[in-house]
C-alpha cells in the first residue's frame, strides 16, 4: 500500500513539473515577444515525437540532445517567416496566426506520425 501512495505522489509530481516546465516557457514567449501562443503545445510535441523517431538512431541520451535543437530550429524558422511579420500589428493577428498553426501543427504530426504508431 505505502508503495502505491508512493508511487502516485511520484507520478504526481513528475506531472506537475511538466506542466510547470510547459507554463513557464509559455509566460517565457508571452512576456518577451508579447504573442500569445496557442501552437505551444504543438511544438512540445514535435520535439517529443522527434526524441521518439530519432532515439533508435542516436540512442536515449542522443535523441534527447538532438531533438530540442530541431525544436527550436523549426521555431526560429515559423518566428521570423510568420510571426516576425505582425509584431507590429494588432496582438490579435498573432493570436490567430498560432491558433491556426497549433491546428496545422496537430494534423502534421497525425500524418507523419500516426502510420508509425499503428501497424
Amino acid at each position: 500500500m505505502t508503495q502505491l501512495i508512493l508511487l502516485n505522489i511520484f507520478n504526481g509530481v513528475v506531472i506537475g513539473a511538466f506542466y510547470a516546465l510547459m507554463a513557464l516557457g509559455l509566460s517565457l514567449i508571452i512576456n518577451l515577444t508579447n504573442v500569445i501562443n496557442f501552437a505551444h503545445g504543438g511544438f512540445l510535441a514535435v520535439g517529443a515525437y522527434l526524441a521518439s523517431t530519432l532515439q533508435p538512431y542516436l540512442g536515449f541520451w542522443g535523441a534527447l540532445i538532438v531533438s530540442p535543437f530541431l525544436t527550436a530550429l523549426l521555431g526560429i524558422v515559423v518566428e521570423r517567416a510568420l510571426i516576425r511579420p505582425l509584431y507590429s500589428r494588432d496582438p490579435l493577428y498573432s493570436l490567430l496566426l498560432t491558433f491556426g498553426l497549433a491546428f496545422v501543427i496537430q494534423d502534421s504530426v497525425r500524418m507523419i506520425w500516426a502510420r508509425r504508431a499503428c501497424p
